[in-house]
Protein backbone atom coordinates (compact mmCIF):
# COMPACT_ATOMS: atom_id res chain seq x y z
CA UNK A 1 0.00 0.00 0.00
CA UNK A 2 1.49 3.26 -1.09
CA UNK A 3 1.93 6.06 1.77
CA UNK A 4 0.68 8.90 -0.19
CA UNK A 5 4.26 10.13 -0.73
CA UNK A 6 4.50 11.43 2.93
CA UNK A 7 7.78 9.73 3.46
CA UNK A 8 9.53 11.85 0.48
CA UNK A 9 10.92 14.90 2.45
CA UNK A 10 9.85 17.51 0.54
CA UNK A 11 6.32 17.52 1.09
CA UNK A 12 6.37 18.77 4.60
CA UNK A 13 8.53 22.52 3.14
CA UNK A 14 5.87 22.45 0.13
CA UNK A 15 2.94 22.29 3.21
CA UNK A 16 4.93 24.75 5.42
CA UNK A 17 5.62 26.74 2.07
CA UNK A 18 1.94 26.77 1.29
CA UNK A 19 0.85 27.35 4.32
CA UNK A 20 2.66 30.25 4.54
CA UNK A 21 1.52 31.99 1.61
CA UNK A 22 -1.73 31.27 2.74
CA UNK A 23 -1.02 33.30 5.83
CA UNK A 24 0.37 36.11 4.08
CA UNK A 25 -3.32 36.23 1.98
CA UNK A 26 -4.93 35.49 4.58
CA UNK A 27 -3.67 38.33 6.21
CA UNK A 28 -3.68 41.05 3.56
CA UNK A 29 -7.11 40.11 2.71
CA UNK A 30 -8.15 40.65 6.62
CA UNK A 31 -5.92 44.00 6.73
CA UNK A 32 -7.57 45.58 3.76
CA UNK A 33 -11.27 44.15 3.93
CA UNK A 34 -11.58 45.10 7.54
CA UNK A 35 -14.64 43.92 9.74
CA UNK A 36 -17.28 45.96 7.71
CA UNK A 37 -17.63 43.19 5.01
CA UNK A 38 -19.30 40.20 7.23
CA UNK A 39 -18.85 37.26 4.69
CA UNK A 40 -15.87 38.57 3.10
CA UNK A 41 -14.26 38.87 6.72
CA UNK A 42 -15.54 35.42 7.69
CA UNK A 43 -13.42 33.95 4.37
CA UNK A 44 -10.27 35.68 5.37
CA UNK A 45 -10.48 34.30 9.25
CA UNK A 46 -11.25 31.01 7.61
CA UNK A 47 -8.24 31.55 5.51
CA UNK A 48 -5.81 32.63 8.50
CA UNK A 49 -6.86 29.65 10.66
CA UNK A 50 -6.19 26.62 7.63
CA UNK A 51 -2.88 28.31 6.70
CA UNK A 52 -2.17 28.27 10.47
CA UNK A 53 -3.13 24.74 10.62
CA UNK A 54 -1.34 23.61 7.66
CA UNK A 55 2.42 25.68 8.69
CA UNK A 56 1.70 24.02 12.30
CA UNK A 57 1.58 20.54 10.83
CA UNK A 58 4.26 20.91 8.13
CA UNK A 59 6.51 22.22 11.12
CA UNK A 60 5.71 19.25 13.68
CA UNK A 61 6.81 16.95 10.26
CA UNK A 62 9.75 18.57 9.90
CA UNK A 63 10.97 18.68 13.27
CA UNK A 64 9.32 15.12 14.03
CA UNK A 65 11.85 14.05 11.13
CA UNK A 66 14.68 15.53 12.05
CA UNK A 67 14.85 14.21 15.94
CA UNK A 68 13.62 10.77 14.63
CA UNK A 69 16.86 8.23 14.98
CA UNK A 70 17.48 6.54 11.89
CA UNK A 71 16.92 2.84 13.59
CA UNK A 72 13.57 4.12 14.36
CA UNK A 73 12.95 5.37 11.18
CA UNK A 74 14.15 1.95 9.73
CA UNK A 75 11.51 -0.05 11.97
CA UNK A 76 8.41 2.67 10.98
CA UNK A 77 9.54 1.82 7.11
CA UNK A 78 8.98 -2.02 8.07
CA UNK A 79 6.09 -1.45 10.01
CA UNK A 80 4.82 0.45 7.17
CA UNK A 81 5.88 -2.16 4.36
CA UNK A 82 4.20 -4.91 6.69
CA UNK A 83 0.85 -6.90 4.44
CA UNK A 84 -0.68 -7.49 7.99
CA UNK A 85 -0.16 -4.03 8.79
CA UNK A 86 -1.33 -3.04 5.57
CA UNK A 87 -4.86 -5.32 5.82
CA UNK A 88 -5.53 -3.69 8.93
CA UNK A 89 -5.42 -0.10 7.66
CA UNK A 90 -7.18 -0.59 4.97
CA UNK A 91 -9.95 -2.17 7.08
CA UNK A 92 -9.52 0.63 9.63
CA UNK A 93 -10.10 3.46 6.64
CA UNK A 94 -12.93 1.60 5.41
CA UNK A 95 -15.04 1.15 8.53
CA UNK A 96 -14.16 4.94 9.48
CA UNK A 97 -15.16 6.07 6.20
CA UNK A 98 -19.00 4.03 6.21
CA UNK A 99 -18.50 5.54 9.77
CA UNK A 100 -18.34 8.78 8.45
CA UNK A 101 -20.86 8.22 5.43
CA UNK A 102 -23.35 6.90 8.17
CA UNK A 103 -23.43 10.19 10.45
CA UNK A 104 -23.86 12.44 7.16
CA UNK A 105 -26.56 10.35 6.30
CA UNK A 106 -28.55 10.61 9.59
CA UNK A 107 -27.40 14.58 9.74
CA UNK A 108 -29.00 14.70 6.33
CA UNK A 109 -32.55 13.11 7.92
CA UNK A 110 -32.06 15.09 10.99
CA UNK A 111 -31.85 18.44 8.69
CA UNK A 112 -34.48 17.36 6.36
CA UNK A 113 -36.61 16.77 9.60
CA UNK A 114 -36.20 20.18 10.66
CA UNK A 115 -36.79 22.21 7.26
CA UNK A 116 -33.20 22.53 6.43
CA UNK A 117 -33.59 21.76 3.08
CA UNK A 118 -30.81 23.10 1.43
CA UNK A 119 -28.07 22.18 4.24
CA UNK A 120 -29.93 18.39 3.18
CA UNK A 121 -28.88 18.77 -0.23
CA UNK A 122 -25.59 19.73 0.00
CA UNK A 123 -24.57 17.29 2.55
CA UNK A 124 -26.27 14.54 -0.33
CA UNK A 125 -24.08 16.39 -2.55
CA UNK A 126 -21.17 16.06 -1.00
CA UNK A 127 -21.43 12.40 0.15
CA UNK A 128 -22.25 11.92 -3.69
CA UNK A 129 -18.85 13.82 -4.65
CA UNK A 130 -17.24 11.72 -1.70
CA UNK A 131 -18.40 8.73 -2.71
CA UNK A 132 -17.58 9.34 -6.54
CA UNK A 133 -13.85 10.36 -5.49
CA UNK A 134 -13.66 7.17 -3.42
CA UNK A 135 -14.61 4.62 -6.29
CA UNK A 136 -11.93 6.53 -8.65
CA UNK A 137 -9.42 6.12 -6.42
CA UNK A 138 -10.03 2.75 -5.54
CA UNK A 139 -10.28 1.98 -9.02
CA UNK A 140 -7.03 3.75 -10.07
CA UNK A 141 -5.42 1.90 -7.12
CA UNK A 142 -6.50 -1.13 -7.81
CA UNK A 143 -5.57 -0.70 -11.68
CA UNK A 144 -1.68 0.67 -10.78
CA UNK A 145 -1.09 -2.12 -8.03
Amino acid sequence: MKNCGLKNPKIPRILLAVGIMMLAVGNLMHHSLGTDDGSLARLAGFIIGASCSITIVAAIMIIRRKLMSPEKSAQIEVDATDERNQLLNLKACSVGFFTCLGANFVLCLIMSALDQKLGAILLIGAQLVVAITVYIARRWYDHII
